[in-house]
């Protein structure tokens, strides 16, 4: 409902309109298996009506949409056409849909049809219509004692709302190999590997000098010669 008033080019809607989003919001969950339904296959409306949807049939506008509805005509000068808003399928085996008339505000039912651009002047009398209605420039939700429901920042508005809260998000994080950094446990803080310091050629040069001195150095004191081996200082004399 929300998303099919927000696509909506009207300042205001009149209520004629306001009850067929409701209408056409329910005929199209009725149109699917409900996911805790009786039957995973069949719709609710074809469980109880043994009718389906056809695609060709009952999409063949959407909501909202400017038409030129095709009326009956004879030789004489009345319109063979009218101006109207669709308000969504019937539901019939033969394809037609409700549209509300430019013109009159009322109500009508068609099965053919010339879809076309939507004009200003159109825009400004279903917005003037539904001014002179008394209808808001937004779409509230109230309970059945008319009460408004306040919308909340942290309320759930359905089950897929939950797939993307911040709990979720950071658990189903995936790290790779390409990844340059490592994630704590809590995930709340992220350790970025140290830095590499560059090494200069000159410098490594110089200290693999230095150690290989270094072990000159140290080899010359150890001699394998028994020979050269000194008793220690604190060495007992045998008697």
């Amino acid at each position: 409902m929300r998303s099919t008033y927000n696509m909506l080019p009207f300042r205001r809607i009149p209520k004629l309109m306001l009850e067929h989003i409701i209408q056409n919001a329910v005929f199209w969950l009725n149109a699917f298996p409900a996911l805790d339904g009786v039957s995973d296959t069949l719709s609710p409306k074809y469980i109880v009506t043994g009718r389906n949807v056809n695609m060709k049939l009952h999409v063949r506008t959407k909501f909202g949409a400017y038409v030129q509805t095709h009326e009956e005509h004879s030789n004489d000068m009345r319109a063979r056409t009218l101006g109207a808003i669709c308000l969504g399928p019937t539901g019939a085996a033969q394809g037609s849909h409700y549209f509300m008339s430019v013109a009159t505000g009322k109500r009508i039912t068609r099965q053919h049809w010339t879809p076309l651009p939507m004009p200003t002047d159109v825009i400004e009398a279903v917005s003037n219509r539904g001014l002179q209605q008394g209808m808001p420039t937004t779409l509230t939700f109230a309970d059945r004692h008319g009460m408004e429901l306040i919308d909340d920042d942290d309320d759930v508005d359905d089950d897929h709302d939950s797939l993307y809260s911040s709990s979720n998000a950071s658990a189903t994080h995936t790290h790779t190999d390409d990844d340059d950094i490592s994630y704590d446990s809590d995930a709340s803080d992220v350790t970025m590997p140290p830095p590499q310091t560059p090494v200069d050629d000159d410098a490594s040069a110089y200290d693999n000098t230095n150690s290989v001195d270094d072990a000159d150095e140290t080899d010359s004191t150890h001699s394998d010669d028994p020979d050269n081996d000194q008793p220690p200082d604190n060495a007992g004399t045998q008697e």
